[in-house]
């Protein structure tokens, strides 16, 4: 058996070179937008976005979500499977200048209400199988055609994104 390598022989992980430039999330998807607009982008058992789709669905959420009132350091709950929903979500988010709560469905109701009661989302969004999770009164829009109707709301204009020091997600 060869001889574990010590931290110094280790390789050591150089990036990926000087053709990917300092950028954010939301400005490589925007710019993957418009250089491969057709590629794929999200592949779920549900759905398949390019570029392009998953680009204007997280602009239009959040140019929607900021329609709204929310705010740069608001919190947006999802509580939801990975699905095609979630990458729209995670990039629309950080385009509004918001922190992503992720909520885990696999918490008891008593431990989401605590996450819920402790972080203070704005605004919740997720599957309506988890629905029951939350404390009575709690709104959440979910998936499906409640949420494409809180997209096709959003203006089609971008919206500023994150800058490097937002704070952009927060589980617990």
């Amino acid at each position: 058996m060869a001889a574990a390598k010590t931290r110094d022989e280790r390789p050591v992980w150089k990036g990926i070179g000087a053709s990917w430039p300092e950028t954010t999330l939301e400005r490589q998807v925007a710019r993957f937008a418009r250089e491969k607009p057709d590629a794929i982008a999200v592949i779920s058992p549900d759905a398949m976005l390019d570029w392009r789709t998953l680009d204007d669905r997280a602009n239009r959420l959040a140019a929607a979500l900021v329609a709204r009132g929310l705010k740069p350091g608001d919190r947006l709950g999802w509580l939801g499977r990975n699905g095609a929903d979630f990458p729209v979500v995670l990039v629309a988010t950080r385009r509004a200048r918001l922190i992503l709560l992720g909520l885990n469905w696999r918490l008891s109701a008593a431990e989401i209400a605590a996450v819920i009661d402790r972080a203070r989302p704005a605004i919740i969004v997720g599957d309506a199988e988890f629905a029951p999770l939350l404390p009575a009164g709690q709104a959440m829009t979910e998936t499906g055609d409640a949420l494409d109707a809180l997209i096709a709301s959003g203006d089609v204009d971008r919206v500023e994104g994150h800058r490097p020091d937002d704070l952009t997600t927060l589980f617990f």
